[in-house]
């Protein structure tokens, strides 16, 4: 019997041939299948590092805002707090949309 390696292997060579296929593609079809549903239960976490890095900025800008006075630095860091934020939230949707970052940040169970 051929080892496939992928289930899109599987699903063209089942698909392609005009005949009906065997019973050992079906079979390892079938097996292919199951891994895959398997391998898809999880909980999703794409969604954590950016939640976790824009509160690590919010806590930055608050604690600016308490501790230093008023001038130049605290606006410069606060300024700093606010694009840091910014670029996380963009970065996720960039690794969302992109990167498959969804698929990758999972943990099964």
């Amino acid at each position: 019997m051929k080892d496939y390696k992928d289930i899109d292997d599987v699903l063209k060579q089942s698909l392609s041939s005009k005949e009906s296929p065997s019973i050992g593609l079906n079979v390892e079809l079938r097996i292919k299948m199951e891994n895959q549903i398997e391998e898809n239960k999880g909980i999703s976490i794409w969604w954590l590092p950016m939640t976790i890095s824009t509160c690590i900025s919010a806590m930055a800008y608050i604690l600016v805002k308490l501790f230093m006075d008023y001038g130049y630095m605290q606006n410069i860091l606060i300024g700093l707090c606010i694009i840091t934020a910014i670029f996380n939230i963009i970065m996720t949707i960039i690794g969302t949309k992109y990167f498959e970052l969804k698929k990758g940040a999972r943990i099964n169970i």
